[in-house]
């Protein structure tokens, strides 16, 4: 098996269907409730499922057979994604739940074509690491997700995916540090995924008292491990706004940590955040805290502009307006 697909994660799935269907739903298009909206989810997800079918008979017959159970995967999630915008869109009742159902069946097609491949490919790592997926997207089985993960590392110890999928789990439901020791293995066999390090970092920041504890780690320690791995993963992922926003706001718990203070980086981070996500970074409390960076740099005029022009966009705003009134209170009064 070949390092790329042993090491990288399967997908990056979200769940597709309404709490109807699945008890897990974080859905993309949970907020799509008009005629038009479902019609240009259509054309999407028709796009989606046209270019997965592309490929010539000859590509098609080469192919590893796991490759196109992920192709048909791609497909009915697609598929399925639509019930959902379906089953929210309809007005009728008696229509909604009918795209329910249809959706169920999407699902229920979709698991037993991954156990059927499983059956008779016992020994392929990937096979159970993406069934596990599934159940934790579609079906919400948890305890099957992690039967299937566990069955993954059996058969490759080093897969990365399946260490973060169980370290994401067991951190979620307590058993915080076999958790953390998954997800490290998987920045170690796989230290080019961005998902793995946030992740990490992620855990490292929300599980302080447990790691000072079990490893004697001090609060500067913490920081400066959480701080790597969140600026690795942005780097790593350069196009992704969560991960450059993760790395910005790191700065604003520096106060917690002893001696971690560092307004230049915490200022080129939140700078670098703004340049390359200018829409995404304008909200109130993106402003705010950018604001907040530059005046522990004593940058009080040029904080005042940044809030004079967060006034522009949010007219009367009260965080802006307290925030130059400090600015101008603090900055050096003019001998007369």
């Amino acid at each position: 098996m070949s390092e790329d697909i042993r090491k990288g994660p399967l997908s990056m799935r979200s769940s597709f269907l309404s709490n109807q269907i699945h008890t897990r739903s974080v859905g993309r298009f949970a907020s799509i409730g008009s005629a038009f909206s479902l019609l240009a989810g259509f054309l999407i997800l028709v796009g989606a499922c046209a270019s997965v079918q592309a490929g010539t008979e000859e590509e098609k017959a080469e192919a590893d057979p796991f490759e196109e159970l992920a192709r048909f995967d791609e497909r009915q999630s697609a598929l399925i994604e639509l019930k959902s915008i379906e089953a929210r869109s309809v007005r009728g009742a008696e229509e909604s739940q009918a795209a329910v159902r249809e959706g169920k069946a999407l699902v229920d097609e979709l698991i037993r074509a991954y156990e059927e491949y499983i059956e008779g490919h016992p020994d392929d790592p990937r096979a159970p690491n993406a069934l596990g997926l599934a159940h934790m997207d579609l079906t919400g089985d948890m305890r099957r997700a992690v039967e299937l993960w566990q069955r993954t590392l059996k058969l490759d110890p080093d897969f990365a995916d399946a260490h973060c999928n169980l370290g994401n789990h067991w951190t979620h439901v307590g058993r915080i540090l076999e958790g953390i020791k998954h997800q490290e293995r998987a920045v170690e066999l796989a230290p080019e995924v961005a998902l793995y390090h946030f992740h990490l970092g992620q855990s490292y920041f929300s599980f302080r008292p447990q790691l000072e504890a079990d490893r004697k780690w001090d609060r500067q320690t913490l920081w400066e491990k959480m701080l790597k791995e969140s600026k690795t993963a942005r780097d790593l992922a350069p196009d992704d706004f969560q991960f450059a926003y993760d790395y910005a706001s790191t700065f604003l718990v520096s106060s917690s940590f002893p001696a971690a203070v560092r307004p230049k980086e915490a200022l080129n981070a939140w700078e670098h955040l703004r340049e390359r996500f200018p829409e995404q970074s304008a909200t109130i409390p993106n402003i705010c805290s950018y604001a907040h960076v530059l005046m522990d740099l004593e940058e009080y005029g040029e904080a005042i502009t940044v809030l004079e022009d967060g006034l522009k966009k949010f007219p009367g705003e009260t965080r802006m307006q307290n925030l130059i009134t400090r600015c101008r209170n603090r900055m050096p009064q003019e001998s007369g």
